[in-house]
């Protein structure tokens, strides 16, 4: 089993293409989204708290309910893998630069709230970023999600 990306999150998609960053024996997936303009109130704490608590199978149903100007990044990792780490970028025109957690983003307005929450259970696991945008025009944003296989 491959791993996907949740369609419980906004527009996603797996992007084809090369991992050029990733270490000897990493693989990585891409989930991408892009938040529409005009702001929103967010994603709040409360979100947050929600999903650190919540077991993979709620997870849909809590990224579901975002507000206006948040988006749940959703990549799900089958069992037989192992989460490594992450990486954030987001845009508003032009190329995607490096996010970092908590702070704003260069793309301007928008932001990702915290490292992303991950939510494991005996066979998968699942890895759920929140990225925010008060911004009046859209901004792109993605979740680069770093795994290996374990080794048996």
């Amino acid at each position: 089993m491959d791993p996907v990306a949740s369609p419980a999150a906004a527009p996603a998609r797996l992007p084809a293409r090369t991992c050029t960053e990733c270490r000897p024996g990493e693989q990585a997936l891409w989930v991408e989204v892009v938040v529409a303009g005009g702001g929103g109130p967010g994603c709040g704490t409360e979100l947050r708290r929600q999903l650190a608590a919540a077991q993979p199978d709620e997870v849909s149903a809590l990224v579901a309910g975002a507000p206006t100007g948040c988006a749940a990044m959703v990549a799900e990792l089958p069992g037989g893998v192992r989460y490594a780490g992450f990486r954030y970028g987001a845009a508003a025109e032009g190329p995607e630069a490096d996010c970092f957690p908590d702070r704003p983003c260069p793309a301007g307005d928008c932001r990702f709230l915290g490292n992303p929450v991950v939510v494991r259970s005996r066979d998968r696991t699942v890895v759920i970023g929140l990225f925010e945008s008060t911004a009046a025009t859209s901004r792109a944003a993605t979740l680069t999600v770093y795994y290996t296989f374990e080794r048996r």
